[in-house]
């Protein structure tokens, strides 16, 4: 009986029910009892509710676990990011994660080592057509851009003010995209099998008005690069997720479009969308929508783009 109890599967009512009639077990008069069992009977109640007193502690722990694996993954970048300057400080910052203003970036790239940043540079220049390279200078460190086949680069500062704000955006993006790729499924005991579902490479990316400074077709290759992880992640069932806070038109049309065109294989289920409308000083209320087949914003925001006629 031990051996049965142990084979039980968690889950829904059906996936108990399931497990409990095809057990690990010989005993035909057990095997006979067991296959009898309807959904509905107060015996497999009984099982039911034993079983959840059984595993209670291992389940609050696996609650535990979500909520740690979930908020220990979230990136967040923050509106307004660190303007770009002619010469860096080299300093002790962190490199393991992304500053939300992006003020540790030239620490991360200049510890980067020379296969990293090859990597980077070629993922880069395929999908915005530049490259990112640093330069040291005594104490110093100072970050360079090179556009298309141009071999001239350019120090940072002397570019326009939106390369410095969409780097951050896209270093985040590109770490996650290199932690799906690495991150290893966690392979559950059979009785807990449900908690690989979450257990599986999390990555959530938070970003505050990502527009910012950025003319629209560069907003639109952002969110092609948005587009292509979450297509990525999908494909490897991964569990990642982008949060955009944005007033920017071109991003909302250029979404509705990818979805219209099934560019990347991207389709409307893998987009929600908020609308916050504010009722007075202190509240706001919140409209869920999202995208038809053929990309249109099925609750289109009237008025958000456009003043009303006073």
């Amino acid at each position: 009986i031990g051996q049965v109890i142990d084979n039980i599967l968690m889950g829904s009512s059906e996936r108990i029910l399931s497990s409990l009639k095809t057990p690990d077990t010989t005993a035909q008069i057990l095997l006979g009892n067991l296959k009898k069992i309807k959904i509905h009977d107060k015996k497999f109640e009984h099982i039911k509710h034993n079983l959840l007193g059984m595993y209670l502690n291992r389940i609050i722990n696996l609650c535990n676990r979500y909520l740690e694996v979930n908020f220990s993954a979230v990136k967040y970048i923050a509106p307004l990011r660190a303007s770009a300057e002619r010469y860096y400080r080299i300093q002790g910052l962190s490199v393991d994660e992304i500053d939300p203003q992006g003020a540790n970036i030239p620490m991360i790239l200049h510890n980067m080592n020379p296969r990293d940043q090859e990597i980077f540079n070629s993922w880069l220049q395929e999908n915005f057509g530049f490259e990112l390279n640093t330069s040291l200078e005594g104490g110093h460190t100072s970050l360079r851009i090179k556009q298309g086949n141009n071999p001239e680069e350019i120090n940072l500062a002397d570019t326009g003010f939106g390369y410095s704000q969409i780097i951050p955006i896209i270093l985040v993006i590109w770490q996650a995209s290199l932690t799906n790729r690495t991150k290893q499924r966690y392979s559950a005991p059979r009785w807990m099998q449900f908690r690989e579902n979450f257990e599986k490479s999390n990555f959530t990316v938070v970003i505050e008005q990502p527009e910012l400074h950025l003319h629209p077709a560069l907003q639109a290759k952002l969110i092609d690069l948005f587009v292509q992880l979450i297509v990525m992640a999908q494909k490897n069932k991964l569990n990642v997720k982008i949060i955009i806070e944005t007033h920017s038109e071109a991003m909302l049309n250029r979404i509705g479009y990818l979805i219209a065109k099934k560019r990347f294989e991207f389709n409307n289920d893998l987009v929600n969308v908020l609308i916050f409308n504010k009722v007075n000083t202190y509240e706001s209320e919140i409209e869920t929508t999202s995208y038809s087949e053929r990309g249109h914003l099925l609750s289109w925001p009237i008025g958000f783009f456009s003043p009303e006629d006073m």
